[in-house]
Order: structure tokens, then sequence, then C-alpha cells
């Protein structure tokens, strides 16, 4: 039997399946229900928790250390902005140079 149901669909039917059950049996559900939640552990979680300490897996950060790390980053990535980045012109100095004085070979001249 093959019968395609939606969510919409299979919530009514539990909802009306569960209007059948006895009060007893909706005891136990309830309280089967109770306990799979108070054993259930938390996730850790990689957002700030209570004491405002960034918890990822194993590893906490207090909001100092993080303040720290991201301004490493930032001074990281404009060490690298700095180091890469030449303006335009500098790096044709010797050419200049060169056709200023005539001591540029013919073949530069030449198609």
């Amino acid at each position: 039997m093959n019968v395609e149901l939606n969510r919409h669909e299979i919530g009514n039917l539990l909802d009306r399946s569960a209007d059948r059950l006895d009060s007893h049996t909706l005891k136990s559900l309830q309280s089967a229900r109770h306990q799979a939640l108070q054993r259930q552990r938390p996730e850790p979680s990689a957002w700030l928790n209570e004491g405002h300490i960034l918890s990822a897996g194993n590893r906490q950060f207090s909001q100092h250390a993080l303040y720290w790390i991201f301004a490493t980053v930032v001074a990281a990535l404009l060490l690298i902005n700095l180091t890469q980045w030449h303006p335009p012109g500098q790096g044709n100095g010797n050419i200049d140079l060169a056709i200023l004085t005539d001591e540029m070979p013919v073949a530069v001249y030449v198609d």
C-alpha cells in the first residue's frame, strides 16, 4: 500500500489517534517523555554561555581573549594587504631610467 502523506495529514492522524488512547496510556507516554527529556544531554554550543564565554567543543574563550584574537586577525590581514599592495608606477623606475639614459636595447622598440 503506497500512500503518500504530507506533514499536515500525518499530524492530523496522530492527533486523532491520540484522542482515542485511554488515560493510563496517555499518563505513561507523558511520563516516558518527561524522563527522556530529563536524561537528554545538552548539545555543546558554539555561542556565548551565561558566563560570557565562547565555548566551541572542549575549548572556551573569554570575551577578552576573543578581542585579542579578533585584533590579531585584523592586524594579520592589514599586514598582508600592505605587503601585497604595490602603488602603480613604482615598479617601472628602472625602465624609465633606462629610457631616459638611452640604455634600452633596440629589441624593446621593435615589434
